[in-house]
C-alpha cells in the first residue's frame, strides 16, 4: 500500500477479465494515483478510465497520460477546478479524435476526483462511478462503536435511459433501443444507435472516443460535482462498471469499512476485487475488466 504524507492513503487493483474465446484478452481499465499534484503538496488526482471497443486499452491509456497533462497546465487549477478539469478533460478529448489509432467504435469512461483537504471535484465521463464512504454518529447507548456508515454518491451513470441523456441523444437523432431477441424482446440495457443503422450499439450515453456514437448525441462533457469534505468523510471509492455491475454503493461501503479500520487501502481493493469477481462468475459467462482505487481520507 501506498502512503500520501501521513494522513491520506490509497490502493488500487486491476485485473483483466474473462471473454470465452479470447485467451489473450487485455485489460482495458486504467488508473491514476497521484499526489502532490501539478507541484500542490496539498492536492491529489484520482482517476479509473474503462476502455471499450477494439482498441478501448488505447483509448484509457490516452486518457491516462493526456489528462493530467492538460489539467495540471491549466491556468484555472485551484482557480476554477470545475473549469479547469472540464477544459482538460474537452483538450483530451480533441487529443482522441487525433488518435493514431481508429475511435469511431472505440473509447473510454472516465471518473476522476480531485482532491484537497477540504474539497473533491468528481468529473465524470460515462458509467464508472466514485462515492464517499461517510461515518455516521453513535448514539450514547451504543456497545459497538463506528457501526453506522452511509454511502454518498459522488458521480451518477450516463445511461442512455436517464431523461436529460435520452433528450440530447434524440435530438441529434440517435435512437435508443436494447438489443432485440427473434421475437422482438428486449434484451439486456438501453444502447444508442444511428437513426438508419444498427451500429454502435453502445450502452452509455457519454464517453471520450466512440466517434460514430458521438455523431448522434454521446457526449464526452463531463458531469463535475463538487463536494465539501466533512469530519464524519471518511475514504472514497472510484470503480469500473467490474465493480459496480453486481454490487451496490451501500455493498462497497460494507465492504471497506473493516479495511478503513484497520488502515489497509490495498486490502479493501482486492476485498473489492474478488467480490466482484465472485458476483460475475455467478451471473455472467463473460467477467469484465475490474479495477477498484480506494482512498483513506486524514
Amino acid at each position: 500500500m501506498e502512503t500520501v504524507k501521513k494522513e491520506l492513503k490509497y490502493g488500487h487493483r486491476t485485473n483483466v477479465g474473462f471473454m470465452p474465446g479470447n485467451p489473450e484478452k487485455v485489460n482495458q481499465d486504467r488508473f491514476l494515483c497521484m499526489t502532490d499534484f501539478a507541484g500542490y503538496a496539498n492536492l491529489s488526482f484520482f482517476a479509473v478510465m474503462d476502455g471499450h471497443g477494439y482498441y478501448g486499452h488505447f483509448a484509457s491509456e490516452l486518457v491516462k497520460q493526456k489528462l493530467p497533462e492538460h489539467l495540471s497546465e491549466s491556468s484555472n487549477l485551484l482557480v476554477d477546478n470545475s473549469t479547469a478539469l472540464t477544459n482538460a478533460v474537452t483538450k483530451t478529448a480533441e487529443d482522441m479524435a487525433d488518435a493514431s489509432f481508429d475511435v469511431n467504435f472505440s473509447g473510454t469512461t472516465l471518473i476522476s476526483c480531485l482532491v484537497t483537504p477540504r474539497k473533491v471535484w468528481c468529473a465524470n465521463v460515462g458509467d464508472s462511478r466514485a462515492l464517499m464512504g461517510r461515518l455516521l454518529k453513535d448514539s450514547p447507548y451504543e456497545v459497538v462503536k463506528q457501526r453506522h456508515w452511509m454511502s454518498i454518491a459522488l458521480s451518477r451513470d450516463h445511461k442512455p435511459n436517464e431523461i436529460d441523456e435520452c433528450e440530447r441523444i434524440t435530438q441529434f437523432g440517435g435512437r435508443i433501443e436494447a438489443y432485440q431477441d427473434e421475437e422482438g424482446n428486449p434484451l439486456g440495457p438501453s444502447r444508442v444507435w444511428l437513426p438508419d443503422e444498427d451500429i454502435p450499439g453502445l450502452a452509455m450515453s457519454r464517453s471520450i472516443g466512440d466517434l460514430v456514437a458521438a455523431s448522434v448525441g454521446v457526449s464526452y462533457e463531463p458531469e463535475i460535482l463538487e463536494y465539501a469534505i466533512t469530519p464524519d468523510d471518511r475514504f472514497i471509492v472510484l470503480g469500473s462498471d467490474g465493480i459496480f455491475e453486481f454490487i451496490t454503493n451501500e455493498e462497497v461501503v460494507k465492504i471497506v469499512v473493516p479495511f478503513w479500520k484497520s488502515n489497509d487501502a490495498q486490502g479493501a481493493c482486492l476485498a473489492l476485487y474478488k467480490e466482484a469477481y465472485a458476483r460475475w462468475i455467478k451471473e455472467e459467462e463473460v467477467i469484465d475488466d475490474i479495477t477498484a482505487v480506494v482512498i483513506f481520507l486524514p
